[in-house]
């Protein structure tokens, strides 16, 4: 039998110089979920959230990130990529922001997705020097990692939060090396 071709589903109105997109399927029973980075533009637009509507058969947006703005500055955000996964019965979204226009030490995000308000909501910040990327992988033994890498430069100051991920190694390097941390679920 012949292989079948893809076909255009729709087009997503909109949305400009998208970077990335990401899909995750809410284990709690929210549905298809499809995020899509913006990355900096002249534009200024946050990351797109689109959830599937399987009547019509097509995605809606939903809305944005929330709080696409770096703490420190408050400036905007601009993703380089996005990671989306499930994990423990909760759907999750890293946003690898990679500037806020002014400075590449910004904060990425892991965002939760809450069924409540149909939203992705902050769940925890990364110190990050121009993140490029994220994943997360789960070692032999069943232990999880998130590693995130940051190309610019190492992180040096680490917070963690209860619940949430802890810092359990890396590479060090140059401030100009790529580098990597590994951030493990906290017990």
């Amino acid at each position: 039998p012949a292989a079948r071709k893809l076909a255009v589903l729709q087009p997503l109105p909109g949305v400009s110089n998208a970077v990335d997109v990401a899909h995750v399927r809410d284990p709690s029973g929210g549905g298809d979920l499809l995020v899509v980075a913006s990355g900096e533009s002249k534009e200024l637009q946050e990351s797109a959230v689109w959830r599937w509507q399987p009547v019509a058969g097509v995605f809606n947006r939903t809305g944005s990130l929330a709080s696409g703005r770096d703490p420190g500055s408050g400036n905007r955000r601009h993703a380089s990529r996005v990671t989306a996964f499930a994990l423990d019965g909760w759907a999750f979204c890293f946003a690898s922001y990679f500037s806020d226009r002014s400075t590449t030490r910004v904060e990425s995000v892991l965002y939760r997705w809450d069924a409540a308000s149909a939203s992705f909501q902050p769940h925890q910040s990364f110190p990050t020097n121009g993140a490029t990327d994220a994943s997360l992988a789960e070692a032999s033994g069943g232990a999880r990692f998130l590693a995130v890498a940051s190309s610019l430069a190492n992180i040096t100051r680490v917070s963690a939060v209860a619940q949430g991920y802890s810092r359990v190694g890396g590479t060090e390097g140059s401030p100009c090396a790529r580098t990597a941390s590994f951030w493990r679920p906290d017990e």
